[in-house]
């Protein structure tokens, strides 16, 4: 049974009002522009449509275009009084950092000072609600936050005259919010706004099919529709234990707390754009410190031709640069390419481990007429059906360039792939890795 209490120190928080309690609502199904015209009448109507227009707009894109989840502070942490003292003293004090999230609708959750939650205190209000057994010593509970909004600053208004109301008063401000609760017993559904989905993204990072590239895999993930809004508006931020004890003929009460472990897998982070920049850049200059961003040869889709039962062509392409200045591309440096260099394994599914595909080894070679790297295994080379991984390495000391001395990108490309038999001429065919 969940249990919740909103922090102290809230100023026109977690009442309850706005749409911060049915989940959301918020985002509108399509977007109205008022148009302005000369001697256009501006009422309340009018004024609520313009400010709807533009938080909507900016909620769908904090929404569809960053999803949910904490963007800074928010950190839980066990709060022992006085200050000074011991960090290992017992404590009853939840202390929740400053910081910032966004919500499933896209909407800002703020929270400007440190907050303190007395633990002891909402054991004592809400014991009775978890019936918890009498022999329990310690109680897993979670600390979330949530958007909540409160009309606020009641101000005199004309009435309305079809109105049944009497009174000529109403608020002249919403007060954007946030709400604080610990929940035991039943964790809350805490909202999550990765989309594609993290399976969606893995299986476009490890597709095997040669017709669908990196890119057009994430097309067609992100092809499958809009998904739902989340219907967990909470922001999980911590789970801790409370240590809870029962004195002779007394009720249990918390003395204690753990330290909250705030990496748990249902905090979501939102990391910023520099953030990710710097990542996508130090990934970058790691991964090719030859240069990857100053442009040159890529490798392309890998493909497989099957040439009858054992044998057959394995083919990885080479996209050559054509510079401004001249009318062909640029051709690959060929003595730069060593046999060694691409190999390929498959994996023994009797012992799991690598080995060579075959007894007679395919023929290594760089075709500089297709621009592209070949193995080749001829009839009766043994080759048959697995799974199998090709590897192109190329190295830092040597790598592969072209005639302008551009490395070959990436300069380490390994993928798997599988092989089948065609049941209709028995040739061997590319498929999808199988087990």
């Amino acid at each position: 049974m969940n249990s919740t209490m909103t922090a102290p120190n809230e100023k026109h928080h977690g009442c309850g009002c706005g749409c911060g309690g049915n989940a959301c609502g918020c985002l509108p199904a399509e977007f109205t522009r008022l148009r302005y015209s000369y001697g256009l009448r501006l009422g309340a109507v009018e004024l609520s449509d313009e400010q709807s227009y533009l938080v909507g707009k900016h909620r769908f894109h904090n929404a569809r275009c960053h999803g949910a989840g904490v963007l800074c502070g928010l950190q839980a942490n066990r709060f022992v009084w006085p200050q000074g003292a011991s960090t290992g003293n017992p404590t009853t004090a939840l202390r929740v950092t400053a910081g910032a999230a966004l919500d499933q609708c896209g909407r800002e959750i703020v929270v400007p000072c440190d907050q303190c939650i007395d633990v002891s205190a909402w054991f004592a209000k809400n014991s009775a609600k978890l019936n918890l057994p009498p022999a329990t010593t310690s109680l897993a509970i979670r600390i979330a936050v949530r958007y909540r909004e409160c009309p606020s600053d009641p101000v005199p208004v004309p009435r309305d005259p079809c109105g049944c109301d009497a009174a000529g008063c109403d608020y002249s401000r919403v007060h954007e919010g946030f709400e604080l609760a610990l929940f035991a017993g039943t964790f809350p559904t805490c909202a999550d706004g990765v989309f594609p989905d993290a399976s969606s993204i893995q299986t476009a990072l490890t597709t095997t099919n040669p017709a669908l590239s990196l890119p057009a895999a994430l097309n067609a993930a992100t092809a499958a529709g809009c998904p739902k809004i989340s219907q967990g508006e909470w922001i999980c931020l911590a789970n801790f234990n409370a240590t809870l004890t029962t004195a002779s003929g007394s009720a249990s009460t918390v003395t204690d707390i753990s330290a909250p472990d705030n990496t748990i897998t249902d905090r979501h982070t939102l990391l910023s754009t520099a953030a990710l920049q710097e990542i996508v850049l130090g990934i970058v200059d790691a991964s090719d410190p030859q240069g990857l961003l100053a442009g040159g040869p890529t490798l392309g889709t890998l493909s497989f031709t099957g040439n009858g039962p054992d044998s057959g062509v394995l083919v990885i392409p080479v996209n050559l640069i054509t510079d401004p200045t001249q009318t062909n591309p640029t051709a690959l440096a060929a003595g730069t390419f060593e046999s060694q260099y691409l190999e390929v394994f498959k994996l023994d599914q009797t012992n799991w481990n690598w080995a060579a595909p075959t007894a007679t080894p395919g023929t290594v070679a760089y075709d500089p007429t297709q621009s592209q790297f070949t193995v080749t295994w001829p009839a009766g080379s043994g080759l048959a059906k697995g799974n199998f991984r090709v590897s192109l390495i190329s190295p830092d000391d040597q790598p592969i360039v072209d005639q302008r001395m551009r490395p070959l990108k990436p300069a380490r490309f390994t993928q798997n792939f599988g092989l089948a038999q065609d049941t209709n001429n028995n040739n061997l065919i590319w498929a999808p890795v199988s087990f």
